[in-house]
C-alpha cells in the first residue's frame, strides 16, 4: 500500500474530517472514494469551469505536468497549490 503526503489547510482538513465522519468515513477513505471514481470517470468526477479560481492556470500546469509524468511512469509529485483569489 502507498502513502501519501500532501499539504492542507487546517480548516480545510478539519472542516473535511468532520463531513466525512458524518458520513461514516475517515478523509484517508475519501480521498481513496474519489481517486476511484475519477479513474471509473476516467477524469475528475465532477465539472471543472474555467472561471473556478482554484483552477489557476498555474495549478492547471501542474495538473498537466503531473499528468505527463504519470503517463512516463513518475509517481511523486509535491506542489503546493494556489490560494483562491
Amino acid at each position: 500500500m502507498t502513502q501519501i503526503s500532501l499539504r492542507l489547510d487546517d480548516a480545510v482538513k478539519s472542516e473535511a474530517e468532520e463531513l466525512f465522519s458524518r458520513l461514516g468515513m475517515s478523509l484517508s477513505t475519501a480521498i481513496n472514494v474519489f481517486l476511484r471514481r475519477s479513474i471509473a470517470h476516467r477524469g475528475l468526477p465532477f465539472a471543472v469551469e474555467e472561471e473556478d479560481p482554484f483552477y489557476h492556470p498555474a495549478n492547471q500546469a501542474f495538473l498537466k505536468r503531473g499528468l505527463d509524468d504519470w503517463k512516463r511512469g513518475v509517481n511523486f509529485h509535491q506542489h503546493e497549490l494556489l490560494p483562491d483569489e
